[in-house]
């Protein structure tokens, strides 16, 4: 099963605006609006959406289109206006909308950072750092059973599917503070303590953006878990070894080098070839 949980912008004919602090739609870590196929709650002035996981990509795009349709008709019923959800990557908003408790509110727990072999954790970045921008992530929910495969389950997401997201488009400022490789969080599903895995951080919202773009990063998502969960760890390691630490000195994602992402994606084919890869945007 692969998850996401994805941030998004309110959008009013052509302007976004941030979330009225009056409207209660719930706020994250607290109670969230329950819809059917996931929930969605406020957070700081974005909605944040949360589609149950699904166990094909084929049916990614069905439940992610169908929990925004279900929220935006929520949305428009509360503000008694169209109220529709944008997948911009980076909004600026005038300073004079960011004035509310809600909008000094910059993401939760730190992020983990992949960085030779372990996970350094990151500060929390503060609304001082983004001044008068909010950014929108696309974060994506991979299990295994074991934690020493929390590093490298994000080495290779960086290489199959931080790449695919670069080749989608810019995230504009959103890759100075989370846009960067290899940002993750561990994560325990199913309540148990035997089904770990992580969140991936580094996507936008871009492969949100599209049907098409959806199947693309969910086939990749999957693909990733299969290997980490059934392929030898050593022919990972050497794979990893060998394309991880040039996409991190090129800059690759940083830069989002369309050339660079291209050649990182057919190295993915090349070393696994029984695995279905999406090589352009």
């Amino acid at each position: 099963m692969i998850g996401t949980d994805f941030e998004t912008f309110m959008r009013i004919g052509n302007d976004y605006i941030p979330v009225p602090p009056n409207i209660n739609i719930g706020h994250k870590g607290g109670k969230q609006v329950v819809l059917e196929g996931g929930t969605m709650h406020r957070d700081n002035v974005m909605v944040e959406l949360c589609p149950d996981p699904v166990p094909t990509c084929g049916l990614m795009p069905e439940r992610v289109n169908y929990l925004v349709q279900q929220t935006e008709e929520y949305l428009s019923k509360l503000m008694g206006e169209t109220i529709r959800l944008g997948f911009e990557p980076t909004v600026r908003f005038d300073m004079s909308d960011l004035n509310s408790p809600y909008a000094q509110e910059i993401g939760c727990d730190p992020d983990f950072q992949a960085h030779q072999g372990r996970g350094v954790k990151r500060g929390r970045i503060t609304a001082e750092g983004l001044a008068d921008i909010r950014c929108a992530g696309g974060h994506i929910h991979m299990s295994y059973n074991s934690s020493f495969l929390e590093p490298m389950t994000i080495h290779l997401a960086d290489l199959a599917m931080g790449t695919l997201d670069a080749l989608m488009g810019t995230q504009g400022r959103r890759r100075e503070f989370y846009g960067q490789p290899g940002l993750y969080r561990p994560k325990n599903y199913g309540g148990g303590e035997h089904i770990r895995g992580v969140e991936y951080r580094t996507p936008s919202t871009r492969w949100l953006s599209s049907d098409l773009n959806m199947l693309k990063m969910a086939r990749h998502a999957f693909n990733v878990e299969h290997m980490v969960r059934h392929e030898p760890t050593e022919k990972l390691l050497t794979f990893i070894k060998n394309h991880w630490p040039a996409l991190i000195a090129q800059g690759t994602l940083m830069n989002e080098n369309a050339e660079e992402c291209t050649q990182f994606l057919r190295a993915c084919r090349a070393d696994f070839p029984d695995y279905d890869w999406y090589i352009g945007a």
